[in-house]
């Protein structure tokens, strides 16, 4: 987690599901404030390929995604 000078640590976390269009903005926005390695995307059962391989190429840039990929179970 990035620290600021005062000692508070910051982190963002996001849900969100086939969202193509505002993920790389998101992104973009949120490592630039608080750095990649504090940025964390959970992925609500996605199955848009945009979306997914976006948040594949994130990954491998240092953001941590988390996948549910399912069964959802009732």
């Amino acid at each position: 987690m990035r620290s600021s000078p005062h000692g508070v640590t910051t982190a963002v976390v996001c849900m969100q599901k086939n969202e193509p269009d505002m993920l790389d903005s998101w992104f973009r926005y949120y490592t630039r404030l608080v750095g990649i390695r504090n940025v964390l995307m959970l992925d609500n059962f996605s199955d848009d390929g945009d979306t997914l391989r976006i948040l594949d190429s994130w990954s491998a840039r240092g953001a941590t995604v988390l996948y549910n990929r399912g069964p959802y179970a009732r």
